[in-house]
């Protein structure tokens, strides 16, 4: 039987057209977050003040600024992780009573949760239970021998698997749930005979919750985030009332900590903060490259296989040995072979130069 692996990349949640227009480039989440109203929501409610002005003092853009001016958040955050090793390479911060390096603490750490807490309104804004013709005609034309891997955040693909009736959240992310919070309410995980078509999300998934203990910065307390993780029911329901709500409106508290609940997400640096996620997420990978090495074709689509990320490229390569067949779909395709060739040796099999002629040449 036929095992294809789907990987999809930023590329392909571009590609989607919504009623507030499309998913945004690395470059474009702060001019996208004004064209939807998003960053005056943000200043009335004094919400991600420290962000901004971390960009202006690291990067001499104000706020006004970023509605027009073109900000790659990927060297913002990178920048802001810089800061944050060359602030706490001693660990003084931890030290009790010097509450002039705690406030510091707390702000760059702040930063760095509203920075992820950022890119998750402005993806759910833009996508918030949309439903995706191109990811619907992907998602129809699986079968249950097929996995897709995604390093997208965003739920137009977990919209348009679920549709199909066919795919399950409770089995099909194949992560381990600690509970699902359906409505507020934090439920026991369901259980299904039968797991359906693997949905790897190796980036995070905003609708996947991890704890954040935002007190043991405050108290002195070394920083420590929570291992469970927790599906927030939301998908193709009304459950939070808006993007606005997906992040820190829930808590819960495990030996006597207490945590924030925050979307799981590996933030888009140049070196990806693997080291600091939940192991699940790493259980994930591992199941990731054990589908490429059995698969009978690899599918990118968006996908550029960009050269800082060593993890991903690692992963690409676990198809070598056996030559996998490759198929590229990108709207700018010669990169993306160039790459792939360095890395296996050999060139993809077709190439697509856009997710619509992909779909079009799909036989469902």
């Amino acid at each position: 039987m036929t095992q294809r692996v789907f990987i999809l990349g930023a590329g392909s949640s571009a590609a989607f057209q919504g009623t507030k227009g499309s998913c945004p480039t690395i470059s474009e989440f702060f001019i996208r977050a004004h064209e939807i109203g998003l960053i005056k929501r943000y200043r009335e409610q004094t919400m991600s003040e420290p962000l901004f002005r971390f960009i202006q003092r690291e990067f001499g853009i104000s706020k006004p600024e970023l509605c027009r001016v073109p900000v790659n958040i990927e060297s913002v955050l990178t920048r802001l992780e810089e800061v944050i090793e060359d602030f706490d390479r001693d660990g003084q911060y931890r030290i009790k009573g010097n509450l002039r390096r705690n406030k510091k603490a707390v702000n760059l750490y702040g930063t760095r949760l509203q920075a992820s807490t950022f890119i998750g309104h402005v993806l759910l804004e833009l996508t918030h239970n949309a439903l995706s013709p191109l990811h619907l005609k992907l998602a129809e034309s699986l079968t249950n021998f097929d996995t897709v891997i995604s390093f997208n955040y965003d739920l137009l693909m977990d919209y348009a698997l679920e549709n199909t009736g066919n795919w399950w959240p409770y089995s099909g992310y194949r992560i381990p749930f600690k509970q699902i919070i359906d409505g507020g309410k934090f439920l026991a995980p369901l259980s299904t005979s039968d797991p359906g078509i693997a949905y790897l999300k190796l980036h995070g998934s905003l609708n996947w919750l991890y704890g954040v203990s935002p007190y043991r910065l405050i108290y002195n307390m070394p920083v420590r985030n929570g291992e469970d993780v927790f599906l927030l029911r939301s998908i193709n329901h009304e459950i939070i009332p808006g993007p606005m709500d997906i992040a820190g409106k829930h808590e819960y508290t495990d030996n006597n900590i207490y945590y924030d609940l925050h979307s799981l997400i590996v933030a888009p640096l140049k070196d990806k903060p693997y080291e600091s996620i939940p192991k699940a997420l790493f259980r994930l990978w591992d199941l990731a490259s054990d589908e490429i090495k059995i698969a009978s074709e690899v599918i990118l689509i968006g996908y550029s296989i960009p050269e800082s990320d060593t993890k991903s490229q690692e992963l690409i390569k676990q198809a070598k040995t056996r030559r996998v067949a490759f198929t590229i779909v990108d709207k700018n395709p010669n990169p993306v072979v160039e790459r792939l060739e360095r890395l296996l040796a050999y060139k993809p099999s077709l190439v697509y130069h856009s997710f619509q002629d992909y779909i079009n040449s799909i036989k469902v």
